[in-house]
């Protein structure tokens, strides 16, 4: 059991490591897709990670990683799966400061609804830090199967580049992608 959870889950903060989540993200997308029911993925970037390493060092970054998966983590869990949904909730750790969701179940617009409520949360649980107060924020990328090309790795396309687009709009929001549709 501790080999296969050392193996699965991201070592800081606890949530699905890159591996793992990437695996049953590619299940889920598959079983959707057979299925023809809902699914979101999410890439979801903690903001400011750098200016709070600079101002209370590697410890109060690596506080903060661990505290917005928690805030996200128990938030997920009142969420509750969609109606329908094939799969629950994945929340996994892919990168650094980067994180992504896994909503079967969900299209785009419900799928936006929940990560704009996950934003307000996160905004509104201000991390303690050595006695300091930090307002933790998130940019997120919205992304759904949209009929077009629904591999995983288009998909997370889609997510990534809806995220990078929250970032040069000042963070702190979520944008929903922009849905690609076969050519005629």
């Amino acid at each position: 059991e501790q080999l296969r959870r050392d193996a699965t889950t991201d070592e800081l903060t606890g949530v699905a490591n890159r591996r793992h989540f990437l695996a049953l993200a590619q299940a889920a997308v598959t079983q959707a897709r057979d299925m023809r029911s809902p699914l979101m993925i999410t890439m979801l970037d903690l903001d400011g990670l750098k200016a709070i390493n600079d101002t209370f060092g590697h410890a109060g970054g690596d506080a903060a990683l661990v505290a917005f998966a928690d805030v996200l983590a128990a938030s997920l869990r009142d969420v509750g799966p969609s109606v329908g949904a094939l799969a629950p909730a994945v929340l996994g750790r892919v990168g650094g400061d980067e994180f992504a969701l896994l909503l079967p179940g969900y299209d785009s617009e419900s799928g936006f609804d929940v990560v704009e409520g996950l934003r307000q949360v996160v905004e509104d649980s201000p991390m303690d830090f050595d006695g300091a107060a930090v307002i933790l924020t998130f940019s997120a990328g919205v992304a759904s199967i949209d009929g077009g090309d629904d591999s995983l790795e288009a998909i997370l396309a889609r997510a990534d580049s809806a995220l990078y687009r929250a970032k040069r709009k000042g963070r702190n929001r979520v944008i929903l992608a922009r849905p690609e549709r076969p050519e005629p």
